[in-house]
């Protein structure tokens, strides 16, 4: 059986996801995951996500902004099989700080509105309190793989 998914099968599993894991190294060069929400804008071929601007995730990406974003769905345990039923997707890409308050703003929205879709009657007012305390990341994609288990 051939487990790859197809590169429009990978990007319909990034679409559909909303949670993943970033990682990237740290500067004492160690490996680093963090999961994250995210939306994936079709228009701009990147991921995008929020973060306080201090900590090891916003430092690490200014030092190296070489990441890699792990994303997975469809998790089941066979346990009869002894084997697990999954689809993944692994995008490798480079990551960069949206700090401009309108650019943070419209991928905010995107994001809440590919998240909470149903509560976005508070987006104004939650922005206006948090806007300036966060940044925007941007992941742009520059390679996506996707890998999958499953019985045919």
């Amino acid at each position: 059986m051939d487990r790859y998914l197809s590169k429009e099968d990978a990007l319909q599993l990034l679409k559909r996801n909303n949670t993943g894991i970033i990682s990237m190294i740290t500067k004492e060069e160690n490996p680093y995951g963090v999961s994250v929400n995210y939306v994936y804008d079709e228009e701009t071929n990147a991921l995008y996500f929020h973060s306080n601007p201090i900590g090891k995730k916003i430092e690490s990406i200014e030092r190296n902004s070489h990441v890699s974003f792990l994303v997975f769905d469809n998790n089941n345990v066979v346990a009869d099989a002894y084997v697990t039923h999954y689809q993944s997707a692994i995008v490798t890409g480079n990551a960069e700080l949206i700090k401009e308050e309108q650019a943070k703003i419209k991928y905010l929205k995107k994001l809440c509105l590919h998240t909470v879709p149903e509560r976005m009657d508070r987006f104004d007012n939650v922005v206006s309190n948090y806007i300036k305390g966060m940044v925007m990341v941007k992941i742009s994609v520059t390679e996506i793989t996707g890998k999958q288990n499953r019985d045919d």
